[in-house]
């Protein structure tokens, strides 16, 4: 065989192997993470991962519209139809113009629509199957075209079957039975209406008469009692296919909505997979938190054709609802109906990308007791620097320290300079890709002269015909294998890498079959061989993983713990016949497979369906699978760990974190590229003597929810944080700000930017763009004594704005544009926390620049208060926004009274998880939610507040000064009717600022609120005064 030239590496590669060089600037690579042991370093990467991959289905999921318009319709069955409707005066036309603005304000959460912008005449549309019945969880949709005639004519409806019926109505062609279409018989006020029936009467139709509880009955006829049970198998197996055929091929424009639908169910779909499986629970009656009520807990009778096919199902659902692939075979088979766990899916695991990062492609070892050479006696070690041999060995090893490809591995020796052992990876698009082909190398002692000597660890299993079992290696260029003069061994020229690329583009190739050229082989028995050669490289895997070469150790559990979901999913591939043998890449199928045209053997199939549970056990580390290792939430555990402590050691970090300070880092500031905003060096200007004011009354008053930095190089920047306060639904959370002054500053108020980190948890506070709107900052409309005052309006006074009248109890209320029910703010509330927290998990994944201690300090120490709330919030015990730290508030209605939404019971079911592995540092307190009751004995002090401020009575004055600079130094004289607008206030000013000693005090500075925030004649405050 011809050897392959050597080519320098990219420079892209170049680059990532410099990186390798540096791990300091890899994230986590720092000299306390790498100190600790393995296991606590996996722990603490994992939370990483799981938050970051939860968070991402979520808002996925949130920014998936019900309705849309989109514009590619190629795949609509009714594509070929003419009829668009492009007269825009046309009855048609405003019927459908009709029918979008239905369905884009009236879709239920469970039906998702997109329309067309070239061909308004078609939709598609999407139903989930509702709770309770069989249909529970699944996916169905629909192509709807509006007829010429619409709406004298119903809509036409074409159902995506798969060609599989799970329902009477539904037929394999796609064809609806409905009265509703005029497809099925009925009464007349049952039958399509020109003047009332819409598209959305349609699908909610489909919705709860088609797909319902009990779909054997759908067809009229006298049918006997007890079949329906065994229709409802049927039925909830077809339902678990048409799962995987739309994972495999989704419809278009729904693309991300299926594969995070079921990223987010599935969980739920395995759990009733095995529990109907079990005759634990009726088919259709399994719930997220387990049985339903309605269920008996006898067993209940499950045919054998049922239990078989779950038997099948369920593996394939394993992998394809995993977008991973770890371990997830153990998952299901050790739950019961006691446990509520959850399982967290996990990513390629960020802590095995950092570790091989840190495994370098070429280094120098000390134990080579296990290698094959180690015994060769007629080999010196070259000890004789001088020697030719000796510098030739070192030439190779330069060589090989700096062009070795991403692919290839290698070790040398320290005391056996004759020696090496190298690792090559598999490569994409052949059989052998993501495999990994062990070779001990030994120099004899006339190198270069004769070429090096090669042994393949093969683990007794011939894979390739030019590796043999016992180790040898044929190739022409080790003069092991006939070949022309060029394609051999030249000792002035040939070296180690050279063979290594070889062995890798010329020996592990796409097509071994035909490495062996000694007779003719047909053109077909290739891709047989292909077969046998993955079914020995999954073999291979697993010895490899069972018992990998010294010094090797870590990269082969790392490796195979990032490939795993690749592996699996090829198996599954292969072995389903979605894709030739060796052709499934990381992003799917090749697109040069045509699945029609492959056919596998059967005995190829039944390897795969051995390997796979293999596989699956072995990716894990310890064997069992890794979402039982991280949630062990049940009580029934032996090992119990402590409850996490309100630490002393984040106590004394926050009190050492300073209500303000001066930094230099300014460099992730909104405003730092702001070229037109200067930096006030000038200490005589009138801009650089008020910012200096405003740093001093910031040092002074600041109360103990709000920080603020300031910048030594940028004067015109500073950076605040506000802790949300108690009694609100942002309580315990943080709100960043990053704050400018202007060049014309008194005159014009500040800029003030509002780090979102994406939710939109506020009317006053935008995500998009950061605007807060605030008639303070003018950047709302308001009286003229409501808008920034030159004289008298400070920094400190917009922060506790913000604080008090923006994030508020009820910011339903904030946004005044229309009319607005009494009990929806209730509602918004539940989207307010649930966003709220999912900012908590964004800020400890990346804080802000000299922020990063105080947010992961504050988190850990509101860890367990934060945790309780969500749960108490989730089980209806309190309303949102009323748990204080010492249980629900006093104020809190009785539990029986609070009704909260499903998706907000499914979205702390979520994030509790989340949370819960966030705010543990070191990954293992998983027994905190399991200690989350009202009897706990331990009650955890509310931290006091104000304790520590200085200067207090001074900082009420300040937030006083309304009228004039003069009264500086002298205050404010405390005005009529103080208590009555003492009572109008309190409500509204978060609890952080209402429990200072002096309350007095601050309730005679914000008296005159006709000035600060505006009041009516009758003492109430004008809705000006927010974003009203």
């Amino acid at each position: 065989m011809k050897p392959l030239e050597i080519k320098s590496p990219n420079p892209g590669a170049l680059k990532i192997q410099e990186t390798y060089k540096n791990p300091s600037c890899l994230p986590f690579f720092n000299s306390k993470f790498l100190n600790l042991d393995s296991n606590t370093r996996h722990s603490l990467i994992m939370e990483t991962v799981i938050v970051v991959s939860g968070l991402e289905h979520s808002i996925n999921k949130e920014n998936f519209k019900n309705f849309d318009v989109v514009e590619d319709y190629s795949d609509h069955h009714y594509a070929n139809i003419q009829n668009c409707f492009t007269n825009t005066g046309s009855c048609v036309y405003k019927k459908i113009m009709r029918e979008w603005k239905i369905l884009s304000n009236d879709l239920p959460d469970s039906i998702f629509v997109r329309v067309y912008e070239k061909r308004i005449d078609l939709l598609r549309a999407v139903i989930i199957g509702a709770q309770g019945t069989p249909y529970h969880d699944s996916l169905f949709f629909f192509d709807i075209a509006f007829p010429s005639g619409y709406p004298t004519n119903p809509p036409q409806v074409f159902y995506r079957s798969y060609c599989l019926r799970l329902n009477p109505n539904l037929y394999t062609d796609g064809y609806v039975f409905l009265s509703l279409l005029n497809t099925w018989h009925g009464k007349g006020n049952e039958k399509w209406n020109p003047a009332k029936s819409t598209i959305l009467q349609v699908l909610v139709s489909i919705q709860g008469l088609v797909l319902n509880a009990k779909p054997y009955y759908n067809e009229p006829g006298a049918k006997p009692a007890v079949s329906w049970e065994n229709y409802n198998e049927v039925v909830f197996a077809l339902s678990c296919r048409t799962m995987l055929y739309q994972l495999l091929k989704p419809p278009k424009n729904f693309e991300s909505f299926v594969v995070d639908h079921f990223q987010d169910r599935a969980f739920t779909i395995l759990r009733a997979c095995k529990a109907y499986r079990d005759g634990r629970v009726r088919i259709g009656v399994f719930s997220d938190n387990g049985p339903s009520s309605s269920s008996t807990n006898k067993t209940i009778k499950v045919s054998r054709n049922f239990r078989d096919s779950m038997d099948k199902l369920i593996p394939q659902l394993f992998l394809k609802l995993s977008r991973d692939g770890t371990s997830l075979l153990n998952m299901v088979e050790k739950r019961d109906n006691d446990e509520r766990e959850k399982i967290v899916f996990l990513s390629s695991s960020l802590e095995q990308s950092i570790k091989k990062e840190n495994f370098t492609y070429f280094d120098v070892v000390q134990d080579y007791t296990d290698h094959h050479y180690v015994k060769n006696k007629s080999e010196n070690c070259f000890t004789n620097t001088g020697s030719c041999v000796y510098k030739k060995i070192l030439r190779e090893w330069k060589i090989l320290g700096n062009d070795l490809p991403d692919s290839i591995f290698v070790r040398v020796y320290e005391k056996r300079l004759d020696l090496l052992r190298a690792v090559i990876i598999g490569a994409q698009g052949t059989p052998y890709h993501d495999a990994l082909f062990f070779f001990d190398i030994a120099f004899p002692s006339n190198y270069p002269e004769k070429p090096p000597l090669f042994f393949y660890m093969s683990h007794g299993l011939k894979l390739n015909p030019n590796l043999y079992k016992k180790g040898h290696v044929c190739l022409s260029l080790l003069n092991t294998w006939i070949g022309k003069e060029n394609d051999k061994w030249n000792p002035s020229e040939s070296t180690i890498l050279q063979v290594l690329v070889s062995i890798q583009g010329l020996v592990l190739n796409d097509k071994p079959y035909y490495n062996e050229p000694l007779f003719i082989k047909p053109a077909s028995s290739w891709e047989n061989y292909n077969e046998k050669v993955f079914v020995l490289s999954c073999k291979t895997m697993l010895s490899q993983i069972q018992k990998p070469p010294k010094n090797f150790e870590r990269f082969v559990a790392d490796h195979f713990q990032d490939r795993a979901f690749t592996i699996l999913r090829a198996c599954e591939a292969y072995r389903d016949s979605c894709v030739g043998i060796g052709l499934f890449s990381y992003n799917g199928p090749s697109s040069s497979s045509q699945s029609s045209n492959i056919i596998i053997s059967r005995k190829f199939r039944d390897s795969m369906d051995k390997l796979i549970p293999q596989l699956f056990l072995k990716f894990s580390r310890d064997g069992t699978s890794l979402p039982d290792m991280l949630e062990k939430l049940d009580n029934k555990r032996e090992k119990k760990i402590e409850e996490p402590k309100i630490g002393l050691e984040q106590s004394i970090k926050k009190e050492n974190f300073e209500n303000f300070n001066l930094v230099e880092d300014y460099s992730d500031h909104h405003y730092a590229g702001n070229k037109s905003q200067t930096c006030f060096t000038d200490t005589g200007s009138c801009v650089y003597k008020a910012i200096m004011r405003e740093w001093k009354i910031l040092d002074n008053d600041l109360p103990d929810s709000i920080f603020v930095r300031v910048y030594e190089k940028r004067l015109d920047l500073l950076r605040a944080v506000i802790i949300g306060a108690q009694g609100t639904p942002y309580h315990d959370a943080l709100f960043f700000f990053d704050i400018a002054f202007p060049s014309n500053y008194p005159e014009k108020p500040p800029l003030v930017f509002y780090l979102s980190h994406g939710p939109d948890l506020n009317p006053n506070l935008y995500s998009h763009n950061g605007q807060v709107c605030l008639s303070l900052l003018n950047t709302w409309p308001g009286e003229r004594n409501e808008k920034w005052n030159p004289a008298s309006s400070t920094i400190l006074q917009v922060l506790v704005s913000i604080q008090g009248l923006v994030l508020n109890d009820k910011p339903y209320y904030n946004e005044p544009l229309f009319n607005k029910p009494a009990s929806s703010w209730e509602n918004y509330n539940e989207k307010v926390f649930a966003l709220s927290c999912k900012t908590m998990l964004s800020q400890i994944q990346k804080p802000p620049k000299n922020f990063e201690s105080f947010v992961a300090d504050h988190f850990q120490d509101r860890a367990f208060t934060i945790l309780r709330a969500c749960e108490a919030y989730r089980d209806s015990r309190v309303r949102i926004g009323l748990f204080s730290y010492n249980g629900p508030s006093s104020s809190s209605s009785q539990s029986s009274n609070i009704i909260i939404s499903r998706k907000f019971r499914d979205s702390m079911d979520k994030l509790i998880p989340q949370l819960f592995l966030k705010f543990s540092r070191d990954g293992n307190s998983l027994d905190m939610l399991e200690k989350l009751d009202s009897k706990r004995e331990k009650k955890i002090e509310e931290p006091k507040i104000g304790d520590n401020k200085k200067n207090l009575n001074f900082f009420h004055k300040v937030l006083g000064i309304i009228g004039n600079e003069a009264s500086l130094q002298n205050g404010l004289k405390k005005p009529d009717n103080d208590e009555t607008k003492k009572k109008k206030i309190e409500p509204k000013i978060g609890d952080n600022i209402l429990k200072k000693k002096n309350l007095d005090l601050f309730h005679r500075v914000f008296g005159r609120l006709e000035l600060c925030l505006g009041l009516n004649n009758d003492n109430t405050i004008k809705s000006k005064a927010l974003k009203i």
